[in-house]
């Protein structure tokens, strides 16, 4: 019987699973006939482009072109049958294609553009033999060891961030040479510009969004045989650190280039690893108080009525201490990023305190919308301000409303860094690390352990903020 059991928890888990997959990354199609044929035209598509490259780098380096009509008519053909987000990559994979001819750009200057891009249809091989063998129907048909396709998972996993992100973020989105000849050949031709960006960072986008789905769905498989309470407490006890190797990376930085104008970060940064600190300390010791009271399970009838008075304050007192770390880390947050905004206009320690245009709004919004995040919680939780601090799906609205509140006048002030900053490399890497964020915070990748990435983002967020204040002419 207990057998049984287990093996229907496990088939549950794996419904829920492939539930997930589909219902995220999608991989069924429409009919068995559309899903046959887009399989066999894609392996067909692949292998073209796969030799076009090998031609390419041993022969002929003007040959990239040759590959140019068989994806045109592939993305253009498939539009019709194709769930939404492949009907995206197949739009900007038209947008790049088409560019190229919209702005004369010889094939020299733009080699180093195509070839990245023509590089992520090799991770499309694993993905056809992973559609192909659907429901494990080649294992089933031809008895093919059921590890060579966990092989094949790993190599697309593998493949896909290899040429998908990692090839294609350093080949061409930091890579200044991208932006020269696009503006170069399109002085003249802005419709052509955006076509070209429109699919340069469309397909970066929606290539993350994938991989993230890939993430999720590893991470599920992962974290089984871990509870979510082990999980929860095990984040927090590790988040109550992990700010404070924050000073360690601004210090590294800025030691390049030693300012007075640098103390108001590392200012800021400390004191958000102090309250950072405190807070998830404290939403520990709350996550491993309702542990205890969930298992230790005391009869009701023996407790008096005073006991169940003194219990209710203590909890009480424990819930407002949490609180109000709670608000102190959030207070923290806006000191920081506004200090930090300081570091990047030069504001020397020394000179009397007068604040720019810029640095006023910044003061402006960032007191505002913590004022505004005060009232919506007082309306919303003055009766019970612990329910805000338990993450549930009733709280998704509240989280989103509070975590716009905060983020705005950081968006702002990191914008401000951004424009103002000759680090070329240093802004868009923290365009794309912002952009992660986001996708981490609303996709919740990494469940219980979610908080956990976005403090490791948060690192390297530091780092580029601080890239860009050392060359910051604001």
């Amino acid at each position: 019987m207990a057998l049984d059991n287990e093996s229907k928890q496990n088939k549950l888990e794996q419904s829920e699973i492939i539930k997930e997959i589909n219902n995220d990354y999608n991989f069924n199609f429409q009919s068995a006939t559309i899903e046959y044929y887009q399989n066999a035209v894609g392996f067909f598509l692949s292998t073209i482009v796969s030799l076009n490259i090998f031609y390419y780098m041993l022969i002929d380096n003007k040959s990239l072109y040759y590959s140019w009509p068989f994806l045109f008519f592939y993305f253009l053909f498939d539009l019709p049958f194709c769930r939404f987000d492949v009907k995206l990559h197949h739009f900007f994979g038209l947008c790049m294609i088409t560019s190229g001819y919209l702005l004369s750009i010889p094939i020299q200057s733009y080699n180093f553009i195509l070839l990245p891009i023509y590089k992520t249809e090799i991770s499309t091989f694993f993905l056809i033999f992973k559609l192909w063998n659907k429901d494990d129907c080649l294992v089933k048909k031809y008895n093919i060891p059921p590890k060579i396709f966990v092989l094949n998972d790993l190599l697309f996993f593998l493949s896909f961030f290899k040429f998908r992100l990692f090839d294609y973020y350093n080949q061409i989105i930091i890579n200044p040479s991208t932006y020269y000849v696009i503006n170069k050949y399109s002085e003249n031709n802005i419709f052509g510009r955006v076509v070209a960006y429109t699919g340069i960072f469309g397909l970066l986008i929606l290539n993350s969004y994938w991989f993230c789905i890939m993430c999720k769905m590893l991470f599920k498989k992962l974290k089984k045989g871990y509870s979510e309470v082990y999980l929860e407490i095990m984040c927090e006890k590790i988040l109550s650190y992990t700010y404070f190797l924050n000073i360690l990376i601004a210090g590294y930085s800025y030691s390049d280039s030693p300012n007075s104008s640098n103390i108001y970060d590392m200012v800021g940064i400390t004191t958000l690893s102090i309250f950072s600190y405190k807070y998830h300390n404290e939403q520990r010791k709350m996550l491993l108080r309702n542990n205890n009271q969930d298992d230790l399970k005391l009869d009701s009838d023996s407790d008096s009525d005073s006991d169940s008075d003194s219990e209710s304050d203590f909890e009480n007192n424990k819930d407002n201490k949490l609180f109000n770390s709670y608000l102190k880390d959030k207070l923290a947050i806006h000191f920081r990023s506004f200090l930090c905004l300081l570091t990047c206009g030069n504001f020397d320690i020394n000179s009397p305190f007068i604040l720019n245009n810029k640095e006023l709004l910044s003061l402006f919004l960032h007191t505002n919308f913590f004022i505004l995040a005060i009232i919506y919680i007082y309306f919303n939780y003055s009766k019970n301000t612990s329910e805000l601090l338990i993450e549930s799906p009733q709280q998704s609205k509240a989280s989103f409303i509070l975590n716009i509140l905060i983020s705005t006048p950081i968006l702002y002030d990191s914008c401000v860094v951004i424009s103002n900053s000759n680090d070329f490399t240093a802004g868009i890497n923290l365009v794309f690390v912002h952009f992660l964020i986001g996708l981490i915070l609303k996709m919740k990748i990494f469940y219980e352990m979610n908080h956990f990435a976005f403090h490791l983002l948060l690192m390297v967020q530091t780092y580029f903020l601080t890239r860009c204040n050392l060359r910051c002419n604001l």
